[in-house]
């Protein structure tokens, strides 16, 4: 039988917010996909011609594929004045962002919570909002990936499945990070979150977490904190995802952070420094 490929990918600015040190670095790795956030600390609509002209350039210059960009579209509360611009300038703006950097993958959130809003009132209105975005996206080619967030109304594996399967859009898909699940409070990320969130996968976000001494969220390597990566990584393998996955390092000193992550997670996915799988490594386990 022949063996599946599996894609690793990292997002770039959890290397470096230089696009080019960070393609230099990753592709030492053995990495050359990438999801785009921010770019010398700019975000989507933030960033001028002049970057994303440099970042086409590289990627025109060197061996490297973008996964995905992610300008935060929607990770605003409700109530923001910012939301029909996310809604019509911002959406159209990021769509051909992304077909300038040659996806067809926009992450997208669930908006952010607020205390004074009654949760099912204000979920039945997300589902509104990123129903009408993901009508929008299809008319365009692209599809949107909603990436669970703690501080947002898609959290945990299983609130933000309900709200794709209430959508029930083709064009929108799941960004499943279980660390974000797991500060949601989803304490079983793996496996009940992604028993929720599986039939929607399409990306997924690599980054652990740990508890501190003061009682406040830390992030850590892979295997250093409190998600089960090694049997979340094997289900999601087995189950066929080929991936992206994403390295989302998340802590610093953000080379070695990043470096140590890549490591671990290509450990577990048996991948040499090529992408494909290590069977050698894959029959000792």
């Amino acid at each position: 039988m022949a063996e599946r490929k599996i894609t690793l990918a990292i997002v770039s600015d959890e290397i470096s917010q230089d696009f080019s040190t960070a393609v230099e670095l990753a592709l030492s790795w053995g990495i050359n996909t990438f999801e785009i956030r921010s770019l010398n600390y700019r975000r989507g609509r933030l960033l001028t011609e002049r970057e994303i002209e440099l970042a086409l350039a590289i990627t025109q210059s060197f061996p490297v594929k973008i996964s995905a960009i992610s300008p935060g579209l929607f990770k605003i509360p409700l109530s923001s004045p910012e939301l029909f611009h996310h809604q019509q300038e911002q959406l159209f703006s990021a769509f051909e962002l992304a077909r300038k950097f040659g996806t067809q993958r926009v992450i997208v959130f669930g908006l952010v919570k607020e205390e004074k809003r009654q949760r099912q009132t204000a979920i039945s209105q997300v589902i509104d909002i990123l129903g009408e975005a993901a009508e929008k996206a299809e008319k365009e080619g692209i599809t949107l990936l909603l990436e669970n967030e703690h501080i947002c109304w898609a959290d945990t594996g299983w609130q933000t499945a309900q709200i794709l399967s209430a959508i029930n859009s083709s064009t929108l898909a799941a960004n499943w990070d279980p660390a974000n699940a797991w500060l949601a409070g989803e304490k079983r990320a793996f496996p009940d979150g992604y028993t929720s969130i599986k039939p929607f996968l399409k990306n997924l976000h690599i980054k652990d977490v740990l508890s501190n001494s003061d009682g406040k969220a830390g992030f850590v390597a892979p295997g250093k904190g409190r998600l089960n990566w090694p049997e979340q990584l094997s289900a999601i393998v087995k189950d066929g995802f080929p991936g992206p996955y994403t390295i989302e390092t998340h802590f610093t000193p953000r080379i070695k952070a990043s470096r140590e992550c890549v490591t671990a997670v290509r450990k577990w996915l048996f991948l040499d420094t090529r992408g494909k799988k290590n069977l050698t490594n894959q029959r000792s386990r």
